[in-house]
């Protein structure tokens, strides 16, 4: 079976009523709670989508007495599947540096550890810089990104301190910096 093009949707849909093209949305809505989730955002705001989503990531990184993963598939698909219905870049860029945060709150608390988690930290917070920088967020989010910088300035897990601080002097630089 072949995907959807776009240009069959368009058709499809400029060929339908009005009440018919509500009607489908309605059904959708109630069929997909992603399209509910997508839906929410719009119309309200992304608070709601934005907490279950953070839920999903905090759960991520609960510990069970059996193990001490990390699922990390399910955090980053998280922050994967909120930026799909989030309707403000200042949500997505938040729920990034809640899953950095998260990262470094479960450290404190762990201790060390595995090169895999390093490694999945240190992505999301570039991403996040990346994000921050792409979207023109610097001034809302350069306090927060101090803080991960001021938090993680202790740890000793090689190249992460040193994408924080090349992170933080992304964000507090003026427009025209070079790195």
């Amino acid at each position: 079976m072949s995907a959807l093009s776009q240009r069959a949707l368009k058709q499809y849909l400029y060929d339908q009523s009005k009440d018919t093209l509500i009607e489908e949305i309605l059904v959708t809505v109630s069929k997909f709670k992603v399209v509910e989730e997508f839906y929410r955002s719009k119309i309200d705001d992304d608070s709601v989508a934005l907490a279950r989503y953070k839920g999903i990531i905090k759960k991520a990184f609960t510990i069970s007495l059996t193990t001490r993963k990390v699922r990390f598939p399910i955090a980053n698909k998280a922050v994967n599947d909120f930026r799909k219905v989030a309707s403000s870049s200042k949500s997505v860029a938040d729920i990034m540096l809640f899953f950095v945060e998260t990262c470094i709150e479960h450290k404190k608390t762990y201790g060390s550890m595995t090169s895999e988690f390093n490694r999945n930290m240190e992505n999301m917070y570039k991403d996040a810089i990346k994000y921050i920088e792409d979207k023109g967020l610097k001034d809302v989010f350069s306090d927060r990104c101090k803080s991960i910088s001021d938090v993680t300035s202790g740890f000793v897990f090689g190249r992460f301190v040193k994408i924080i601080h090349i992170g933080q002097d992304k964000i507090d630089e003026p427009d025209g910096y070079q790195y």
